[in-house]
């Protein structure tokens, strides 16, 4: 009962922090954004199939960011559609997965002072990520549906770099991110339910919280990027394009890799 006690009060820290808020007199800006464009996820799944699997997949994505001088909060949110294929040998079987990925993460960055003559700024701070992934196969029955989740607390930094031309404020980013800590729920071998939810002797919420997995930079790694540029128009609405990138891996019984990078045109408002 003690561990159960433990993971409950892990979920509690990973979620107080979204609602806690600093309050300044400076200037604030609010933004809430909405794009989609491109991406390519791999999957490597074990418990699913030992090949490594690719492919190309619609990318959604929708925020909302709080930014003063001091710090920048942003809340988002992301799915992530398509299908994937083996990278070896994907005929004569036309073997393909449809895979679904959902996400909601928040953020909040401190200003940590500026290099190259004060026009590049640095935000250091932490990031709140959680995403849940399903992926279905064409040809396989009794092992078709899998599936996996993690929500992740990590160490961020921020990198940007604002610059005026005729009298607007364009902005170069650049973010990087590492998880430090992450809670995990997958099954450890090919079925879709997940080890604490076989157990029909216990309630719904206690076979979630027997199926988390706490795990660190041994047994989970992961390490994420986004790069983007944001137009202004003379309205303060912006126009905006950005490259991702991320990675992660979970060492288990059956071990997971997955990566997933795209390119996302957004709209500031």
């Amino acid at each position: 009962m003690k561990s159960i006690y433990a993971k409950a009060l892990l979920i509690f820290l990973f979620i107080i922090p979204v609602f806690t808020e600093s309050y300044s007199k400076q200037k604030t800006n609010r933004y809430l954004n909405i794009g989609a464009g491109w991406g390519h996820m791999g999957l490597r799944d074990q418990g699913i199939s030992p090949l490594y699997y690719s492919g190309n997949h619609l990318f959604i994505t929708a925020g909302y960011s709080k930014v003063k001088d001091k710090y920048v909060n942003h809340l988002g949110a992301d799915l992530l559609h398509g299908n994937i294929t083996p990278t070896k040998y994907p005929d004569p079987d036309f073997s393909q997965m449809n895979s679904f990925r959902a996400g909601v993460s928040f953020s909040h960055m401190r200003s940590a002072g500026s290099f190259a003559s004060n026009k590049v700024k640095i935000f250091l701070g932490g990031i709140i990520d959680s995403r849940f992934t399903f992926y279905e196969h064409n040809q396989f029955i009794n092992s078709a549906k899998n599936n996996f989740s993690f929500s992740t607390l990590s160490l961020g930094k921020s990198f940007i770099y604002p610059f005026p031309v005729n009298g607007k404020q364009h902005k170069i980013e650049l973010l990087i991110h590492m998880p430090v800590i992450a809670l995990i729920v997958r099954p450890n071998h090919s079925y879709i339910s997940p080890q604490g939810f076989l157990d029909h002797s216990t309630g719904n919420f206690q076979s979630v919280l027997n199926s988390i997995e706490v795990a660190s930079l041994n047994r989970f790694f992961g390490l994420g990027s986004e790069l983007s540029f944001k137009y202004q128009f003379r309205n303060n609405n912006a126009l905006g394009i950005g490259y991702r990138w991320e990675y992660y891996g979970h060492e288990n019984f059956n071990q997971l890799k997955t990566a997933t990078h795209g390119i996302v045109l957004q709209t500031f408002f």
